[in-house]
């Protein structure tokens, strides 16, 4: 940190405290839950939350982590070691895993200072996992002094649209040592890629000590990850496009090979938080990931020195960014995806997740032997509050002039999502669509369908800028439903709730059919059975009523309305099932 942004820093912090704190206690009360996915490793990966790795190696390896035998350049062999993992008070392990230290420049320190870790669960263990892991990357953080800035970032990133890693805290040590609090941040890598929904084929690695552009021949300077050493045609096409083609004609070509809106994303994102040394303003810090279809992504890494202060959102001279600026389709995607920032920004409340994170992480911070304790960390986080206030203050301001964003559709009195399918009822044959804008000036044209379709019809609605000088059309999605009913007949072992097979596999298929259903109603009859009183043939009726409409909650398909009628002819070894809905 310069001494100048460190006096920036300090200052704010002295204004804040003379208003009253943003980190008490108080204010930190009621987190909300940062836990992202539903895999098995989301719980790891609980910016509230610190866990424990304990790594036990031998005297020789722990001297072999010692420099000038590693450096940030020369990570070394895996080096054998005993890992136990402890998360709410539950240990697992011990664990054989394979350990190496990370870091580049500023950050790589060697055993003897505030070391960074990577762990690889299977380096001598053949596929083991923990929590579907295979490799846990330790971030030392010793170029954020409020511990707190790849949280806020990496969820900005996600929040968009730009695959990039979850974390979690831990506090780690080797052979006893206490190394302090580290980032725990998820490994980018075909498992966290996966996740994306990205089949990856290839993940390269940009950044020290050869910083490359995106120009032809310039292949040698990016790391493989992951994928094959020689074959790089894929990188090969990305790079040649980037080179040999401008304007228009280079939009064309580059929107066949990569996903733009995501890196225009990416782009504006990285401005927005500050990150000085990602590849929009240093070359550094990224990634390149070809998926099965050959499509590049870009992914952002390094995200650190991050919240102190944005960029120019129009500053970086990287080759993709001035062949989008000389493109006027992808100069307008970027404008509306700097919009699409302020918007998400604004959504996630980074400032009461950097008070909720600050507060979780506040006594392993004071714990931390190698850390810049507590009231520097305070004043950087508190700090990084400020910025993150006033970052989405200026873009907010700035975008509102030419943000064609949707943000809801009108229906019949009605608003819903612009992204959400709405449905129509059968008997509506004309509908009146009309848009809200996220910007409060912008203007949406009217749209008025006449003669909908069952099934899913699509329109389009258009929204002006408040300077009118940008347009966009939106698709607006509309199902209209259809009517439906019929019966079933559902045979039980007499006097009883129980099915044979062949009703349960009827059951099955009644699922099928309703799995889509709108407004399901049943009106389940039994008959009476001859040497049973009727009160005791209702309980009998709502059992089996009862019991089939848990089965069908069971796989999330909701019933609305449920009659059960005992009638007094038919088989009371059987009920009857009248269903009426709509899809």
């Amino acid at each position: 940190m310069l001494p100048k942004q460190l006096l920036t820093i300090i200052g704010i912090s002295s204004i804040l405290l003379l208003s009253g704190s943003w980190l008490s206690p108080a204010s930190a009360a009621q987190a909300p839950n940062y836990v992202e996915g539903t895999d098995a490793a989301a719980v790891v990966f609980d910016p509230l939350k610190v866990n424990n790795f304990e790594l036990e190696m031998s005297d020789e390896n722990f001297n072999r982590l010692v420099y000038p035998n590693v450096s940030w350049d020369n990570e070394g062999p895996w080096l054998e070691t005993v890992m136990r993992f402890t998360m709410d008070n539950k240990v697992y392990g011990p664990y054989t895993v394979g350990v190496h230290l990370k870091g580049a420049w500023g950050s790589w320190r060697d055993v003897y200072g505030k070391a960074a870790f990577k762990i690889k669960m299977n380096a001598f263990v053949k596929k083991q996992k923990l929590f579907g892991i295979t490799k846990f990357t330790l971030n030392n953080m010793v170029q954020d002094p409020s511990y707190i800035h790849e949280a806020l970032t990496y969820r900005l990133f996600r929040a968009v649209g730009v695959p990039t890693p979850r974390v979690g805290y831990a506090n780690v040590t080797l052979n006893g040592r206490n190394y302090g609090l580290h980032l725990n941040v998820e490994t980018v890598d075909t498992t966290m890629l996966s996740r994306w929904g990205l089949t990856n084929t290839h993940l390269y690695k940009g950044g020290v000590p050869n910083f490359p552009e995106l120009y032809s021949g310039y292949e040698p300077y990016f790391q493989v990850e992951d994928g094959s050493e020689t074959n790089r045609q894929d990188l090969t096409k990305f790079l040649d496009t980037m080179t040999y083609f401008s304007g228009e004609q280079w939009w064309d070509e580059i929107t066949q090979i990569a996903n733009m809106k995501e890196i225009t994303l990416d782009i504006a994102a990285e401005a927005f938080v500050g990150h000085w040394d990602g590849y929009p303003y240093n070359l550094n810090n990224y990634y390149i990931t070809f998926d099965e279809d050959g499509y590049a992504h870009m992914l952002p890494w390094g995200v650190d020195q991050t919240w102190n202060g944005g960029m120019d959102y129009f500053g970086s001279g990287s080759l993709l960014f001035q062949r989008c600026l000389a493109s006027g389709s992808c100069n307008e995607m970027y404008l509306q995806s700097m919009a699409e920032v302020s918007r998400v920004a604004n959504s996630l409340k980074l400032d009461a997740m950097a008070i909720h994170v600050s507060a979780a992480i506040r006594k392993h911070i004071v714990a931390d032997p190698w850390g810049p304790g507590i009231d520097v960390a305070y004043s950087y986080q508190q700090g990084t509050v400020w910025n993150v206030r006033d970052q989405y203050n200026s873009l907010s301001n700035r975008v509102r002039a030419w943000d064609t964003g949707l943000n809801k559709v009108v229906i019949d009195g009605v608003s819903y999502p612009a992204a959400q399918i709405i449905q129509i009822q059968p008997t509506e044959d004309l509908i009146e669509v009309k848009g809200i804008p996220f910007q409060t000036y912008a203007t949406v044209d009217t749209v008025i369908l006449e003669d909908l379709q069952p099934g899913l019809n699509v329109t389009e609605v258009q929204v002006t800028s408040v300077n009118g000088l940008h347009i966009a059309s939106h698709e607006v999605n509309l199902y209209k439903l259809t009517n439906r009913s019929g019966t079933s007949t559902l045979s039980y072992l007499s006097n009883s709730a129980k099915m044979p097979k062949a009703t349960i596999s009827k059951v099955s298929q009644l699922k099928s059919k309703f799995l889509d259903a709108v407004s399901l109603n049943l009106t389940i009859t039994m008959a009476k059975p001859k040497n049973m009183s009727l009160a005791n043939a209702r309980i009998l009726l709502s059992k089996r009523a009862d019991s089939f409409s848990r089965s069908l909650k069971a796989v999330g398909i909701t019933v609305s309305g449920l009659k059960k009628i005992v009638t007094t002819t038919g088989s009371s070894d059987a009920v009857k099932v009248y269903y009426k809905y709509m899809n």
